[in-house]
């Protein structure tokens, strides 16, 4: 960890020792859009979401509200060698809250906080037993240096350190122990520290439309204690359309697809998370917008035979300084 901290020091060493650039003008490629604005690439803007992490070095404060639900979910009960016989059916429900602040330090860096809090229960109390009743928080403090951009390419690389922890009301594990004499906890807690690098680009396609992808790799202790750390990676794209021009409407439109390993909401999960996006915002300001991302997720929860099928509606809204 020490090797961390001295890693996300070496951008406020280099800050120091540069100048400060004019913060209306971009000096990698002469354009002269005003920098304190929604995040573009030459003449194209690039629709805001929470999908994927942005590669644009702004100063912004976002906020994301969302509501998520989950499949019907059958978790086995009661196992005779190895074979279920009995299992709990329920629909899992989650809320979601996000809040992230970046700070353009030069036209090149920027620095970041990130905390999101998760909460999961049954919506049923069948349900509930099965899977009991969780809450996730996640917060991370990290840098974003912009590698490269030109007129229709945007490259940039982040580093951050993730702290989170994660509160499991564990009825049904708690039950069986007491059955078999085992103590075992109605209340497990499993904080974790991790350290997460990614790349991310864009690519301005045509002043309406823009292609945008990432890249993460993480390694970070594990919510099971008894797996220890483990290296996560995930990858991810989108599709999104600037309609202003073309329709003369303010509407942004974006389409996208994620792979990651990342585990969601609490849960240590058993394979990977495959993600789709389907994302709509208001893009009539320059230094405003605000939108609704619906996503739709495969998720291999540990101890379920088949992939819980969730649905997640967010709101977000961003303000550009």
């Amino acid at each position: 960890m020490k090797i961390t901290i001295s890693i996300l020091l070496i951008p406020a060493i280099l800050i120091c020792a540069c100048p400060a650039e004019a913060a209306g003008h971009d000096a990698t490629n002469g354009s002269d859009h005003s920098y304190y604005t929604a995040p573009r690439v030459g003449n194209t803007r690039v629709a805001s979401t929470t999908f994927l992490p942005a590669p644009f070095i702004n100063t912004e404060a976002s906020i994301a509200l969302g509501y998520g639900k989950s499949s019907n979910v059958v978790t086995p009960l009661i196992e005779i060698e190895g074979e279920p016989i009995l299992g709990l059916e329920g629909d899992l429900l989650f809320a979601i809250l996000g809040f992230e602040y970046s700070h353009a330090v030069r036209d090149w860096v920027a620095v970041w906080v990130n905390m999101k809090i998760t909460a999961r229960l049954g919506n049923e109390l069948q349900s509930m037993l099965a899977q009991g009743v969780s809450a996730a928080t996640a917060f991370e403090l990290g840098w974003l240096v912009r590698l490269y951009e030109n007129d229709r390419h945007l490259l940039s690389t982040g580093i951050a350190v993730r702290s989170g922890s994660t509160t499991l009301v564990d009825i049904l594990g708690w039950a069986n122990g007491v059955i078999d004499d085992e103590n075992v906890p109605l209340v497990k807690k499993s904080p974790t520290l991790g350290t997460v690098w990614d790349l991310r680009y864009v690519y301005a396609a045509n002043d309406y439309t823009a292609l945008q992808g990432m890249g993460q790799l993480a390694y970070s202790e594990a919510i099971d204690r008894a797996i220890g750390n483990k290296w996560y990676y995930g990858f991810g794209g989108l599709v999104s359309f600037d309609l202003t021009g073309k329709a003369r409407t303010p509407i942004g439109l974006a389409l996208g697809y994620k792979y990651t390993t990342v585990p969601a909401g609490g849960d240590e999960i058993a394979d990977a998370i495959h993600s789709f996006l389907i994302g709509l915002s208001y893009v009539g300001r320059p230094d405003f917008s605000i939108g609704v991302d619906l996503e739709f997720q495969r998720v291999p929860i540990q101890g379920i035979e088949d992939p819980a099928k969730f649905f997640t509606a967010m709101i977000a809204m961003d303000y550009f300084f």
